[in-house]
């Protein structure tokens, strides 16, 4: 048993629309774009899924000391995982969340689908990207809100900001590590030579909950970028600087 949660759900759920428009210069589209935008998230919701999974971990699943974490059996390295970094540590949320195309459900038979991309103007390309990055973020802030409430409830009231591969010193390379600890291949999801996600439309990650955190620590979470390991590219779909 492996404990994990599997979840799917129709992709515009969560508010989508919301997150859709938090990217910038989504909510100043006039009539005819947003006509536009609309119409491709029709077609999206008629032929993706967004799917996931989640573990909790408790203490006896997971340790961190000498900038290591371990969970399960997976090791993550980051100056981040110093021993007197947090205190207390009760629990730790993991997640992986994707969108797939319905007809490539089957396992293995997932791909970047390039000949259908090349198919469809760059202005429809944008709006795919947006709608999918809205359905990603909208569904891991529901894992997250949901492990955040039940750990409120029991009394453990500290978290991290959300941590992952590429963020705060933690390596892009350990998308692998959270892809076995949550058996990603169950949802579909393959890894490519370089250990990037397949489908691209992927995003994991965890959080911590505890019951202190040392003031080092808070001036890292303060501070994203000046630790942000993943591409320029990236800045415009990142969750730390869209909350500036």
């Amino acid at each position: 048993m492996d404990n994990c949660i599997y979840q799917e759900e129709k992709l515009n759920n969560y508010s989508i629309e919301v997150y859709f428009n938090q990217l910038e210069g989504n909510s100043l589209l006039n009539e005819e774009e947003r006509k536009m935008s609309n119409e491709i998230l029709q077609k999206l919701t008629q032929t993706c899924k967004i799917y996931s999974v989640s573990k909790l971990l408790n203490p006896t699943e997971f340790r961190m000391g000498n900038g290591e974490l371990v969970l399960g059996e997976e090791k993550i390295h980051a100056k981040l995982f110093d021993q007197d970094s947090f205190h207390d540590i009760k629990s730790i949320i993991a997640f992986i969340v994707t969108v797939i195309e319905n007809d490539d459900r089957d396992i293995g038979a997932v791909t970047s689908n390039k000949q259908r991309k090349q198919r469809v103007d760059l202005l429809d390309q944008y709006y795919e990207t947006a709608w999918k990055y809205a359905a990603l973020q909208g569904h891991r802030d529901h894992i997250i809100e949901e492990y955040k409430r039940k750990e409120i409830q029991s009394g453990k009231r500290v978290f991290t900001p959300i941590l992952g591969p590429g963020y705060f010193g933690i390596d892009l390379l350990d998308n692998d590590k959270l892809y076995k600890l949550l058996n990603g291949r169950k949802l579909g999801i393959t890894l490519n030579g370089t250990m990037q996600f397949i489908p691209e439309n992927t995003i994991c990650g965890f959080m911590i909950g505890m019951q202190s955190i040392n003031e080092d620590c808070k001036n890292m979470f303060d501070n994203p970028c000046q630790y942000c390991l993943s591409v320029k590219k990236a800045c415009g779909y990142c969750s730390f600087k869209n909350n500036k």
